[in-house]
């Protein structure tokens, strides 16, 4: 995923805004939990349009939020809603 300007600037100005507060040896802590999310959204975003293709997340999740919830889980483990996506950030 390729970030544009104006995202790249809005993550480093909110990693620099944390860094002042956590001890570095406690960063690498935010940064796996960042990364592991970046993949599982990354890995449900494929999924969904493998699946629902040319159908876009928000479109699928609003005809029947509980069943496509519940089919998510069965298939992947878990469910992210659509805007929670780490590309919507």
């Amino acid at each position: 995923m390729v970030l544009s300007e104006n995202k790249k600037s809005l993550v480093w100005k909110t990693l620099n805004e944390t860094r002042g507060k956590i001890e570095p040896s406690e960063y690498k802590n935010y940064i796996f939990v960042i990364t592991f999310y970046k993949y599982l959204s990354d890995k449900a975003q494929n999924w969904v349009q493998s699946i629902y293709q040319g159908t876009s997340w928000a479109e699928i999740w609003q005809k029947d939020k509980q069943q496509v919830a519940k089919y998510m889980q069965d298939n992947l483990g878990y469910v992210i809603q659509p805007g929670d996506l780490f590309s919507d950030w």
